[in-house]
């Protein structure tokens, strides 16, 4: 039942009531300017309560946020969506449960919401706030019509993101990366040490870093298997340093073409080594006159002259990385095994850095499914 009292901030609504397990509960709002106002909105809230306390599969109010969103997703969701699509909503969780942690469901505001949505959009493009913000709308809205919370957590939510996509998040497409594959074969004698290297991250979908601290004990030419297993600091102490994470160090698969770049090169800067007394002392595969790695500014450069030549967008050296990706995936590669071949930790690091990818793949999937279809009634 409700009461209504003015006070000098406004009218005042109070509630009353017993929960289901004969408990005496209150909830009041002040700040109206009318009474009507009040006894409005106190109605809503009361139809919530009437509803919430109906309901006999209510959550316990220890359930969390990530609990909720886990238990609806296995039933509302994961029955009827594609495996692409489910890896997405893996991404969602994974959000969820590290920025929500154990928040209580039914303690959830807006406030928190949008802080979350504020400090989320800081690191991420506006298209990947709204994938995931669908995601848990979705679940929360579920919540409220079905008496779980008692206000529209996401009501009136302001999203914010990065514009566009990062520089490192650029990425060619498949026509873009062979016509920068054929501009950079052209001429190519072994002695440009960016070319290799660009030629080799694009195949391989190795770091910078990785690249730099390739050393030719690394190759294995028996089993056409390159293993990565440290990285170069070329920001501050140019040297040695281990890989990324634990699960960075690997072994790829390369192909014959790239290995054959790859010996081109070795094998002119053997030459040049042989003429000018020079030693290769760290027994690196890429390196520059002077036989040590080119800066990654070099790298860079003769990158955007090649993109430029090419007339495709400038990408960094880390953009080959996500073209290498983008590239194995769009053509049907499993992500269990991009993920390994790119170091990841998990398959959830995966989808979530190409999930623009995977919604292109399931895109393209439908596609296929239309076309099938249409072909069927003709």
């Amino acid at each position: 039942m409700a009461s209504y009292r003015k006070l000098k901030s406004g009218w005042q609504y109070r509630i009353t009531y017993k929960d289901n397990n004969g408990k005496p509960k209150e909830r009041s709002k002040a700040g109206f300017k009318t009474k009507a106002e009040a006894k409005i909105n106190a109605e809503k809230v009361e139809k919530q309560l009437n509803k919430q306390l109906r309901n006999q599969t209510l959550l316990d109010p220890e359930t969390s946020f990530y609990g909720y969103f886990c238990n609806w997703y296995e039933v509302y969701k994961e029955p009827h969506i594609s495996e692409i699509t489910q890896m997405v909503y893996s991404v969602t969780k994974n959000i969820i449960n590290k920025h929500f942690g154990n928040q209580q469901l039914t303690f959830l505001s807006t406030d928190q919401y949008q802080k979350f949505i504020n400090q989320y959009g800081k690191n991420h493009s506006i298209e990947t706030v709204k994938r995931h913000h669908n995601h848990m709308k979705a679940c929360l809205d579920h919540a409220y019509h079905s008496g779980h919370t008692l206000t529209d957590i996401t009501y009136k939510v302001k999203l914010v993101g990065k514009a566009g996509k990062q520089e490192d998040m650029k990425y060619l497409n498949q026509s873009e990366a062979k016509d920068l594959t054929r501009d950079l074969l052209e001429g190519y004698n072994g002695s440009q040490t960016s070319r290799a290297m660009i030629l080799f991250a694009l195949s391989t979908g190795c770091r910078l870093g990785e690249v730099m601290a390739l050393t030719e004990d690394c190759i294995d030419r028996e089993n056409m298997l390159i293993h990565v297993k440290r990285s170069w600091d070329y920001k501050k102490n140019h040297t040695f340093v281990p890989t990324k994470t634990n699960s960075s160090e690997r072994k790829i698969a390369i192909d014959t073409k790239t290995i054959a770049i790859v010996d081109k090169h070795i094998n002119y800067y053997k030459k040049l080594a042989l003429k000018t007394g020079q030693r290769n002392v760290r027994n690196l595969v890429f390196t520059g006159k002077d036989f040590l790695p080119i800066s990654s500014t070099g790298a860079n450069k003769a990158l955007k002259r090649a993109c430029e030549r090419i007339h495709a967008q400038t990408i960094t050296f880390h953009g080959l990385r996500h073209t290498h990706a983008s590239m194995m995936l769009l053509n049907g590669s499993d992500i269990f095994f991009v993920s390994k071949r790119l170091g990841h930790s998990s398959t959830l690091v995966t989808a979530e850095v190409y999930a623009h990818v995977l919604k292109e793949m399931e895109d393209k999937g439908n596609e296929q499914v239309n076309a099938l279809a249409n072909e069927m009634y003709q």
